[in-house]
């Protein structure tokens, strides 16, 4: 494995990954006169200097020849959040914290807001873990006429009425990170590197994305769109991927970039939200039309009839449009609203006339939609406990929302407009 290293404050130091762009953890370093051997028995495995490709950026490593690799904890993540002298690690920390389902828990002060519209919890559900009491992320959500479904990183998919009555439950090999439907019914992108569908008894692989076999035995599938009969995928190793209703392989690009939370496609073209902007293809074909880099990376989006508003790891607001200029490869962006913390999952009103969003630190956020200026107007925030909302689906007067914690919660969309 191949590490970029970042410095952090106090002296820390922040490794990513290559392959994958993914925070790994913080170097940890021996003492000088410690042998390879003496450290390796009191901290385990350890990498060579070698497997930094821009280890030479940090003279004051000049002397490390061998290290081990410490785990980002609490600390760290709010440090990153927090601290100005971990500012320039935010960004990949803010990313990390919706891949591993970390929650920045709000201050005391900020739970309660005056003036905010009725948001009524009509139901919830936490599936039990039979493994122990620590929480299970769900990650995948599908809201339709009759059913919502929900999908957790144990593999776990259930399926509930609107009521909140359980309807049926499957179960994938890994984790489930996105839900999408199609004429056959839903799907489901899974770890191992297939895309399942559930008309049968029991989830039936119908798509294999994996381009390489991966070093760990996953194939990590980021997220799952369908238009007109294709599935698209991304996988996390920057590979767009689509297929035909049968399953088979249209086309696959290497898009050079990692991360890939956002994926949208209409009848022309596939929109994909990165670690370092926004790429959009040909849908038929896998042409590149263009691309657009953001100050930070893109966690969520959602399509609007001439445009894309994305959300990113610093709790920005972009709207893009959608067409962009084929002749230059570029579209135009500006900057449309903000949150406080990164915005892990975006969602429309029916009537594509308000986005709600929800960003890693319990927040949820309802913006009015200005078609004609592009401006945003910040109607509400709402704080929910506990956990932070990682993909959330509207549908009719409710909100969907799949949790940090692992729960699938449904609320009563507020009558009120109240701005705060």
């Amino acid at each position: 494995m191949s590490f970029i290293l970042h410095r952090a404050g106090d002296q820390r130091f922040v490794l990513q990954s290559v392959q994958t762009g993914e925070l790994i953890g913080l170097l940890f370093a021996p003492l000088p006169s410690e042998s390879r051997r003496a450290f390796e028995y009191d901290f385990g495995s350890t990498q060579g200097r070698q497997e930094i490709i821009n280890i030479a950026d940090f003279p004051e490593l000049e002397q490390l020849e061998f290290f081990a690799i410490d785990s980002a904890g609490a600390v760290e993540f709010e440090r990153a959040f927090q601290s100005s002298s971990w500012a320039a690690v935010r960004s990949l920390f803010a990313a990390a914290a919706k891949a591993i389902a970390y929650h920045s828990p709000l201050k005391p002060t900020e739970v309660q807001h005056a003036g905010l519209p009725p948001f009524t919890q009509l139901w919830c559900h936490t599936p039990p873990n039979p493994k122990g009491t620590w929480k299970i992320p769900a990650w995948a959500l599908w809201v339709n006429e009759t059913e919502v479904w929900m999908g957790n990183r144990d593999g776990l998919i259930l399926v509930f009425n609107h009521d909140g009555e359980p309807i049926n439950q499957y179960h994938l090999p890994k984790n489930s990170r996105a839900l999408a439907e199609c004429e056959q019914g839903l799907l489901s992108i899974c770890d191992d590197g297939q895309v399942y569908e559930f008309s049968g008894k029991l989830p039936y692989p119908i798509c294999d994305a994996r381009s390489t076999p991966s070093t760990y035995g996953d194939f990590r599938l980021q997220a799952l769109t369908t238009q007109q009969g294709s599935i698209f995928t991304i996988d996390v190793y920057g590979n767009l991927t689509c297929f035909n209703p049968d399953g088979q392989m249209q086309w696959q690009q290497q898009i050079g970039v990692w991360q890939g939370w956002s994926l949208h496609a209409d009848e022309q073209r596939v929109y994909v939200g990165h670690f370092k902007g926004i790429t959009c293809w040909d849908g038929k074909s896998g042409q590149l039309l263009w691309t657009q880099t953001t100050p930070a990376p893109v966690l969520s989006g959602v399509l609007l009839s001439d445009r894309l508003l994305i959300g990113t790891s610093e709790g920005q607001l972009y709207s893009l449009e959608k067409a962009g200029n084929l002749k230059t490869q570029t579209t135009e962006i500006q900057l449309w609203g903000n949150c406080d913390g990164a915005v892990f999952a975006c969602g429309l009103t029916d009537d594509a006339s308000q986005l709600i969003t929800a960003d890693g630190r319990g927040n949820l956020y309802g913006f009015n939609i200005n078609n004609q200026d592009l401006r945003s107007e910040r109607l509400w925030k709402y704080p929910i406990q506990p956990g932070s909302v990682l993909n959330l689906q509207l549908w009719g007067d409710r909100i969907y929302g799949t949790t940090t914690d692992g729960t699938l919660i449904c609320w009563q969309y507020p009558a009120g407009r109240v701005q705060i």
